[in-house]
């Protein structure tokens, strides 16, 4: 075998896995166009672990940087075009802010989604928020005050 087939297999590593949202955030374009046919991009971030947008930037243009694509968001992608893009005209760059941030809404408030046990990705951030806030509270005492501290058991 030559060198470069024994290249091709070398395992790829599994994605990481998250435990508690903020830990990564997918960013990536995706392009539509206005009523007069204006080019307009989305740049969305979305947590990969809450699977909650945080921002939908709506305009004609952005800084020139290169944004890598990552898997969490593709999916994401797929559902804004399908759902959003895909069934709405924009009359102008206002019009598609206004309905792109509205689609953000129903999406992260008011859909539940099977990934997260059936709720909303609202729902499950929440959820982990008090989960994460009341294990910080539960912590002993010694440790709170004093980070070098053993515990006592």
């Amino acid at each position: 075998m030559s060198a470069a087939r024994d290249h091709a297999r070398e395992p790829v590593p599994p994605l990481r896995a998250w435990t508690a949202a903020n830990q990564e955030w997918a960013l990536d374009f995706v392009h539509d166009a206005v009523d007069c046919g204006r080019a307009i991009r989305v740049l969305s971030v979305v947590d990969a672990y809450t699977r909650e947008c945080l921002a939908l930037a709506v305009d004609t243009s952005f800084a020139s940087r290169r944004v890598t694509q990552n898997a969490h968001v593709e999916s994401f992608h797929g559902r804004l075009r399908e759902e959003c893009l895909n069934v709405s005209w924009f009359q102008n760059l206002f019009d598609a802010r206004r309905k792109i941030a509205a689609w953000k809404i129903e999406y992260n408030e008011e859909r539940p989604h099977g990934s997260l046990e059936y709720r909303t990705p609202q729902e499950f951030a929440t959820a982990m928020r008090a989960s994460q806030a009341g294990s910080a509270l539960l912590a002993p005492l010694s440790s709170a005050a004093d980070p070098n501290a053993e515990s006592v058991r």
